[in-house]
């Protein structure tokens, strides 16, 4: 799967975009959580102290925002997503 960052992200991490490979049955938390595996400097900005997701993080998957799918973290993940 494709993975973007917004600017702020691109400036913490050095990196616009990239491929995240994901395995069958991962869902969206599953992706953060190698996100912030291979990018952990994204941790403080991303999670709290119990690795709770912050409120303020807008998390988009194919162009619409994940709060909006009846899934949300939950939604599982597939092999061109963005």
């Amino acid at each position: 799967m494709q993975v973007n960052f917004s600017a702020t992200y691109r400036n913490i991490t050095g990196v616009r975009s990239f491929d995240l490979p994901i395995s069958a049955g991962d869902t969206v938390l599953d992706g953060i959580k190698k996100i912030l595996a291979l990018h952990p400097e994204l941790r403080p900005h991303w999670v709290n102290d119990a690795g709770e997701i912050h409120a303020h993080l807008t998390v988009i998957l194919n162009k619409t925002d994940i709060t909006s799918l009846p899934d949300g973290l939950n939604t599982p993940l597939k092999p061109g997503d963005e």
